[in-house]
């Protein structure tokens, strides 16, 4: 990607989220729109850059607004939800990357990382899981780029042969993987939550956040058993593992900017008379302003190598006009350089929630509803067969994120839902973290196996189909609790 480029598309991401959030903070129309505008002016200009799955999305997408007017009475009225779903999930996507920006240069983001993954193997599990689930809150598929290499890293220092250092490889990597994909199911700031929230009515995003922390702490227990169960045979093994203190500071300094984040948050959403969603979009930029004045006033020093076609200026701590030189540099940095890094994603997000969302209009949801009987249905039967569809669709190389989008709509559109609706998006989104795990052709699957050198099917088909039927097995009983009003 060219110089000219790379600016000429971080310019119109940064355009298209200010517009997106000051459309929808003052409902002003105009401005609503011209995000619009300007996400297809970023998919315009990055044609050059696009893979086969990106192009078959785009192509997939044509195909649909063809067949949407050629078999819609209302055809403008879905084409425009389709390009509202899209444009807010290029700039959710956009917005989010703008804390993977400032938490990349972060001293403590990496101190925490090194203790994580420094741990033995009896805690090692349950150390990558927990630390991954939470730390995804706030860099989404930014953690696996930062985790990998440290992974990476540990096992090079440690003298073993082959076969167990591929052991142990597969077993961190397997952690790792797990405690993002079912980060999914209750973070606040995971994408499947904030698509489902804006199309579903009737979710309680607080009671679905209790139900998903739960679940991932139950899953978490599952994979460690799984893994303390398929490896005891190495039980007793005592290799050579440098150990590090608990960097209680930079934990605290993590929290603390959680704590940033949702306090913009919940005060945003405050303000203007919105949901958290909004106000999660606003805190992220402030987020990382805030970040960077961290570590230019050396709170949070700046420890990794800032990813720059130029040298950035040192953080003076001695005088304000180098801090906020400083700042200027890093925001100057990710307009130009780091926000078009995101673009095949944003493409990948923006055509998935396009998809699903027009799809949903070609089909009669309240016919179908009736014909496959799921109004008669038990409510946890209904849960867990939307959990299992998801996983079947994942294979047709697209993004969960299309289906995920495809059943809110769908479920939305019904005058009245086969159960409760929260319960239904905590459906969906269980079902969104079983594909992640299980499909070659899932976002997660392809950034670990690029990151590692491995192959996409032996990150899903290869580790994870065990653990994935105890998770179903699981989910099946955990809907039969809570519709049975036990």
């Amino acid at each position: 990607m060219s110089h000219f480029q790379s600016v000429l598309i971080g310019s119109a991401m940064s355009a298209m989220m200010l517009c997106m959030l000051l459309g929808r903070a003052f409902d002003i129309l105009v401005l609503t729109q011209a995000s619009y505008v300007m996400s297809g002016v970023i998919i315009l200009a990055g044609l050059n850059q696009i893979k086969w799955r990106e192009t078959y999305l785009l192509g997939c997408s044509f195909l649909l607004i063809v067949a949407l007017f050629m078999f819609t009475e209302q055809p403008f009225d879905a084409l425009m939800k389709g390009v509202a779903q899209a444009s807010f999930l290029m700039a959710f996507m956009g917005l989010l990357s703008l804390l993977y920006e400032a938490a990349m240069t972060s001293s403590s983001v990496t101190d925490c990382g090194r203790y994580l993954t420094s741990q033995r193997a009896g805690k090692r599990y349950i150390a990558i899981f927990s630390g991954t689930n939470l730390m995804a809150v706030l860099f989404n598929l930014g953690i696996l780029s930062i985790l990998s290499p440290l992974i990476q890293k540990g096992l090079s220092a440690e003298a073993e042969n082959k076969q167990i250092t591929a052991l142990k490889e597969k077993r961190q990597l397997s952690a790792m993987v797990t405690g993002f994909a079912w980060c999914v199911v209750w973070s606040p700031t995971a994408i499947a939550p904030l698509a489902l929230y804006e199309l579903i009515g009737g979710i309680d995003r607080q009671i679905w956040t209790i139900y998903g922390f739960i679940l991932s702490v139950a899953v978490c227990c599952v994979g460690w058993l799984l893994d303390k169960f398929t490896n005891r045979h190495l039980a007793r093994r005592r290799a050579f593992r440098q150990s590090y203190d608990v960097p209680v500071s930079a934990f605290a300094k993590f929290v603390l900017m959680l704590c940033v984040l949702f306090g913009l948050a919940s005060f945003f959403s405050a303000l203007f008379n919105e949901n958290f969603v909004f106000g999660l979009l606003v805190g992220c930029p402030m987020t990382m302003l805030f970040w960077f004045a961290a570590q230019a006033v050396g709170f949070d020093q700046s420890s990794l190598a800032v990813p720059c076609q130029s040298e950035l200026s040192t953080p003076a701590k001695n005088t304000g006009i180098s801090q906020i030189g400083y700042i200027a540099e890093r925001l100057v940095q990710v307009n130009h350089f780091e926000l078009a890094k995101s673009l095949r994603l944003m493409i990948t997000l923006a055509g998935s929630g396009f998809i699903g969302s027009v799809a949903s209009f070609l089909i009669p949801a309240e016919q179908v509803a009736q014909q496959l009987g799921l109004f008669a249905l038990p409510d946890y039967i209904v849960l867990s067969l939307l959990s299992f569809i998801m996983v079947p669709t994942s294979f047709l190389g697209v993004s969960p994120i299309m289906m995920a989008v495809f059943f809110g709509s769908l479920m939305g559109s019904l005058p009245a839902l086969p159960a409760d609706p929260t319960l239904i998006a905590f459906a969906i989104t269980a079902g969104w973290a079983l594909s992640m795990t299980l499909s070659p052709f899932s976002t997660l699957s392809l950034i670990v196996a690029r990151l590692n050198h491995k192959t996409p099917a032996q990150i899903s088909f290869g580790w994870h189909i065990p653990f994935n039927l105890v998770c179903f097995i699981m989910l099946v009983g955990c809907y039969y609790l809570l519709t049975s009003g036990l």
